[in-house]
């Protein structure tokens, strides 16, 4: 079991790993590198003015590693070079959550206080796709399905959805949980879908591909 006693100066709020890093962001803004092996701080980054609110390793570049936060911000830090490399940013609307495309460019979706997923691609400044919760409410949790096609979130209105990626069309919109959704992730098959809430409740719901 690991401890690091001060691993930040505020909050930890999110972690994410490989077979070789523990990667954090915190309250404070900071981003932490470690090395999972010797538990080493390897890198720090303090690019986000405000907290990270999500971390995660890109899937096709592991020495690539994104970080979103409540400043409208998303980053890229290049762990080889020890340097931010990308930059994408809004006027408006936190980010919450994101996620990876394992199809398509890769792109990264960006889900946030404003109800829009964002779509951003490494070599565009701008956000190549934008999708919206109909509700218009907080997104706090999205994952893109393990073949690529769905998104599903969850956030402040309780409710999973489910939207086609490629159609840019809600297939599905489930009401389970009394409070706000933290939490949503897809299972390997993509036959189901795990969603976790304020109201200390777990959810799994069955997901049923259309038939065209």
């Amino acid at each position: 079991m690991w401890h690091i006693s001060g691993a930040h100066r505020g909050d930890v709020t999110s972690v994410a790993a490989t077979g070789k890093i523990v990667v954090s962001g915190a309250s404070d803004g900071g981003v932490n590198v470690w090395s999972l092996t010797t538990r080493e701080l390897l890198l720090q980054f303090h690019e986000h003015k405000r907290g990270v609110t999500q971390v995660l390793v890109d899937v096709t570049k592991p020495h690539w590693v994104h970080s979103c936060g409540l400043d409208r911000a998303l980053f890229i830090y290049d762990l080889k070079a020890e340097r931010r490399v990308v930059v994408h940013q809004v006027r408006e609307g936190a980010f919450h959550t994101m996620s990876q495309r394992l199809d398509s460019e890769n792109e990264i979706v960006t889900g946030g206080a404003d109800g829009r997923m964002l779509f951003w691609d490494c070599d565009v400044t701008e956000h190549v796709k934008l999708m919206s919760d109909p509700n218009r409410m907080g997104i706090s949790s999205l994952q893109v399905s393990p073949s690529g096609r769905y998104l599903a979130t969850g956030g402040e209105d309780c409710h999973v959805k489910v939207f086609d990626i490629q159609r840019d069309v809600l297939l599905a919109c489930a009401l389970g949980h009394s409070g706000g959704i933290q939490q949503v992730t897809w299972s390997p098959d993509e036959r189901q879908l795990v969603s976790v809430g304020d109201d200390c409740c777990i959810c799994i719901w069955n997901f049923f591909e259309e038939v065209e």
